[in-house]
């Protein structure tokens, strides 16, 4: 949980945002209508109606592509009643939509998709709810550090994140702070500059923490942790495109509540 303190963290998320996600047996996944881009494995979330869109094989019919789900638990699929429905295109009658609403879990859940004999489609079914099994509890982790959270950077769409999972926060508005302040946790989003700044002020307490979202062309999209000096505190930089896409993409949310989870300190025995 901690291992942030001592290593750099990197994680690719694949960002190079194919447009056409290819699958097996000549089905190819095109998009989500309700999110911003396709990737080869479909993220999505638990009772929320998703509408997928894929280019069937040429030499196939309407009347050939049933949906048929499986449900993945190791090397066991089983099949899975899903409620689906194929829907006209009058924009492309090229692609077809295919309407369906995830099955209720309580952890994330592999699922492979077929319509008729073509495919699969990998899916990935998030938790609908807040409180997870799987998953600490944000607010639940924040009060155990006895830390504060403050925000800074002008996203809109991390400071909702946040509020959906009830934590209190002091909100700095669109400005970094002038230096860390002890017993507390800013994230943000920094300008290089700022980002500088802050972790190399000599007045940083060993108590705070920094994870801060940071544009950097030199890096790959990623999160890094370093030391700052001079009380060991860890600052994490985030080059992962996560804060536009929390509102929409399950794994967007799933990667920053864990980083959250990774940037708080164990709770005081």
């Amino acid at each position: 949980m901690h291992s942030l303190r001592a290593h750099l963290l990197l994680l690719v998320l694949g960002v190079s945002y194919p447009v056409f996600a290819m699958a097996g047996g000549g089905l190819n996944l095109i998009g989500i209508e309700e999110q911003n881009r396709a990737e080869p494995v479909a993220p999505l979330v638990s009772g929320q109606p998703a509408t997928l869109q894929f280019l069937p094989p040429p030499d196939s019919s309407a009347s050939d592509l049933i949906p048929r789900f499986l449900q993945l638990a190791g090397s066991v699929a089983r099949p899975l009643t899903v409620e689906a429905v194929v829907l006209p295109n009058d924009a492309d009658p090229r692609v077809l939509r295919l309407r369906c609403t995830p099955p209720t879990v309580k952890r994330v859940t592999r699922l492979q998709l077929w319509l008729g004999q073509s495919g699969p489609v990998e899916l990935l079914v998030f938790p609908a709810t807040e409180k997870r099994e799987d998953l600490v509890p944000l607010a639940e982790a924040l009060a155990a550090s006895r830390l504060s959270l403050v925000v800074c950077g002008r996203s809109r769409e991390l400071r909702a994140y946040l509020r959906a999972q009830a934590l209190e926060f002091e909100d700095l508005g669109t400005d970094a702070p002038d230096h860390l302040a002890p017993d507390t946790v800013l994230l943000g989003e920094l300008g290089h500059e700022d980002w500088e700044r802050l972790v190399r002020d000599p007045r940083t307490p060993a108590n705070a923490r920094l994870l801060a979202f940071v544009s950097d062309p030199v890096l790959l999209p990623g999160v890094y942790a370093q030391p700052v000096a001079p009380g060991g505190v860890v600052a994490t930089k985030i080059t992962l495109p996560l804060v536009p896409l929390l509102p929409t993409d399950p794994r967007a949310r799933e990667t920053l509540h864990l980083l959250l989870l990774q940037t708080l300190p164990a709770a005081p025995r």
